[in-house]
């Protein structure tokens, strides 16, 4: 058999950090995490990142337990799913999406406190200092 013949034509090369570069397909698996089912499953190319496949498997996902009267509410994912694109896909959707950020994003301010009312922290150390809300950012490659 030569070389050809061997070597699958929709397979895509993958990397993974220390792992050698390998030609692969991407699967993706949804699960009822509360009773332990598999509600959902699709294989994509490899030539993506899982956030890139996250509005596929929710679709596939809501679709087949709709057949079931059953909606999707929330979702978890870890932080390979998580860029601005999915997560706006979640917030256009009404879902509660529990998906870690990327990067340099703090959810908690040492000694600020957050005022819900006016959507800003405010330091606690006397000085007054103020972090307004700046808004909602995405870079071109969707985080």
């Amino acid at each position: 058999m030569n070389p050809e013949e061997r070597s699958d034509p929709d397979a895509r090369i993958a990397t993974k950090p220390g792992k050698p570069r390998n030609m692969n397909y991407l699967g993706q698996v949804a699960v009822d995490t509360a009773h332990h089912v598999i509600t959902g499953a699709m294989a994509d190319f490899a030539d993506k990142r899982n956030s890139q496949c996250l509005q596929n498997i929710v679709e596939k996902t809501s679709d087949n337990l709709l057949s079931n009267d059953i909606q999707i509410e929330q979702i978890i994912a870890d932080t390979g799913y998580s860029s601005g694109e999915s997560l706006q896909y979640c917030e256009n959707k009404n879902l509660d999406a529990y998906i870690p950020n990327f990067g340099q994003y703090k959810i908690e301010r040492e000694c600020f406190i957050y005022n819900k009312e006016l959507d800003q922290y405010e330091c606690q150390r006397g000085n007054k200092a103020i972090l307004p809300f700046k808004g909602i950012r995405s870079r071109d490659d969707g985080y």
